[in-house]
């Protein structure tokens, strides 16, 4: 019993470290440099600097929800409704990056209303950098039970109906 909870208790300081390390992170690794890649997909970002500290959170779950989507639209093959889809997230990620770095989102708003899967990966030298590791980290998340199902390989036409399913579900058409 008492090896048990000395193991519970490690990987207890271990997670706290971690988010303490990302939340450093987070402040102290990301660069202010120019997001040229905005220019090479068209967008022509200009920060938004009205909004409220709430609204700047769920600008962070758009871009989540805009990432996942444009990946199963990729995947079913709609490209050009893939395209619109991460040009969105990712001209919505640039101002949540951007409020994050000017301290303008709220601890309590960010725990509240931004996915954990961006909140964790918002580090790294530019908004570039760090918006690919949010799309790869969404994508994998919204793919995990697309391509396996039971620790078995779906066949590919459940895969194309997981994905259909999910894109509905997702909302996905709405955006």
């Amino acid at each position: 019993m008492k090896k048990r909870f000395v193991s519970v208790w490690i990987i207890g300081i271990i997670v706290l470290a971690l988010l303490l390390v990302g939340r450093v992170g987070y402040t102290v690794y990301i660069s202010n440099s120019s997001d040229k890649a905005s220019e090479k997909i068209g967008i022509d970002y200009k920060f938004d600097d009205s909004l409220s500290s709430v609204e700047y959170a769920r600008l962070g779950n758009k871009t989540w929800s805009y990432f996942e989507c444009a990946v199963l639209a990729g995947f079913l093959e709609k490209e050009d409704v893939s395209n619109s889809l991460f040009k969105a997230g990712y001209e919505s990620g640039l101002t949540y990056i951007e409020a994050s770095q000017k301290g303008l989102i709220t601890d309590e708003d960010i725990s509240k209303k931004v996915p954990v899967g961006l909140s964790w990966e918002i580090s790294g030298p530019n908004s570039d950098f760090i918006l690919g590791k949010v799309f790869n980290v969404a994508k994998d998340n919204v793919l995990e039970d697309v391509f396996q199902g039971g620790g078995e390989w779906n066949s590919r036409e459940l895969q194309i109906s997981t994905a259909e399913t999910k894109y509905n579900r997702s909302n996905c058409e709405l955006f």
